[in-house]
């Protein structure tokens, strides 16, 4: 199995992904419709479209919003703004028109990126990304206090205050779950969960934190677990896969009798005896995921590039149960090491 043993010291997150897409270039990284993606290839597109951003005038710190269906596009314009500085501001295009451009204008995004033109649907201009790629050489060094992404928060059909997430502490998360799971360039993962939840992030980068590989799924199938189930069985080589309490035991109730191998992240406190019984039938392993909510901030709090008042910059801050701002001191991240 691949090691990390050279990028020991690419612990924030433009290094590392950087390292990572060069590292393994020509190395599938994802999957769509049949179609896969090289790490070179992803990382050149990504460069193109940081590009095009920087053509519209974005400069580190806005908001740029993702109005793309769930394809190597979504994840290039991810890589993109992590780029560039950028904060990514996820748009599931499942959610009504109307709800999305009001959470837009909420979050003060500036420019929205989409694959076809859209007229008079969103407040802030439209940029259709153009067809290309460029040699995906240097990526430009980026505070880590700056925001990397900006998830809205929806209720039913209301709109909640969004959660903004600091480039640092997402790359803390990122290195210690996946040194947690042992995560390595072995790790298939299925990606299916909703654009705007925190699991989302490490379906999307996790995978390319260690050189794995990402499958891209439509979100349906979070919710038709026969579905879900037929795709699992016909890919016996997806190996990671993460999900609530709810999300497993309609998957068991759907038949899904696991495999050899299988990595089942639960994001529930406890698990109830059927998930576990399944698990010492067919030997697949579980790990019981505390997605954090200490990543992030409310957007409010984020006017522009800076610190909310307060806070000191060495931290990260989140909101505990009486709603003040505490201060989460940077811990150093060890590197992550691929199992023999």
């Amino acid at each position: 199995m691949l090691g990390f043993d050279d990028l020991s010291d690419e612990t924030s997150l433009s290094p590392r992904l950087a390292a990572v897409c060069r590292q393994y270039a020509e190395l599938a990284v994802l999957g769509c419709d049949d179609e896969q993606w090289s790490y070179e290839r992803l990382a050149g597109r990504a460069a193109h479209i940081a590009q095009q951003l920087a053509g519209c005038g974005m400069r580190a710190g806005d908001r740029v919003g993702l109005y793309l269906d769930r394809s190597p596009e979504l994840l290039a314009a991810v890589l993109a703004c992590i780029r560039a500085g950028l904060c990514f501001v996820p748009l599931e295009p499942e959610l009504p028109l109307s709800r999305l451009n009001r959470a837009a204008r909420q979050a003060r995004v500036r420019l929205v990126l989409a694959t076809t033109p859209l007229h008079r649907v969103f407040a802030m201009p439209v940029h259709v990304l153009r067809p290309g790629w460029c040699a995906p050489q240097g990526w430009p060094e980026q505070d880590d206090d700056l925001p990397a992404c900006l998830l809205l928060r929806h209720e039913g059909d209301e709109q909640r205050q969004g959660r903004v997430i600091a480039r640092g502490a997402l790359a803390l998360f990122l290195q210690e779950t996946c040194e947690r799971i042992e995560a390595c360039t072995g790790s298939r993962w299925l990606f299916t969960t909703v654009l705007d939840d925190t699991a989302a992030l490490l379906e999307m980068l996790g995978p390319l934190w260690v050189g794995g590989y990402l499958e891209i799924a439509p979100a349906r199938l979070h919710r038709e677990p026969q579905a879900l189930a037929a795709l699992l069985r016909r890919r016996p080589d997806i190996n990671t896969l993460q999900g609530d309490g709810p999300f497993w035991r309609r998957l068991l109730g759907a038949g899904w009798c696991g495999h050899r191998g299988m990595l089942a992240l639960c994001s529930d406190a406890q698990l109830d005896g059927a998930l576990d019984e399944q698990r010492r039938r067919c030997g697949f392993r579980i790990e019981l995921m505390d997605l954090p909510t200490d990543l992030s901030y409310p957007a409010a709090w984020l006017p522009s590039y800076g610190t909310p008042a307060g806070a000191s910059r060495v931290g990260y801050v989140d909101m505990v149960a009486a709603g003040h701002p505490r201060v989460l001191l940077r811990r150093p991240l060890s590197p992550a090491v691929a199992p023999g």
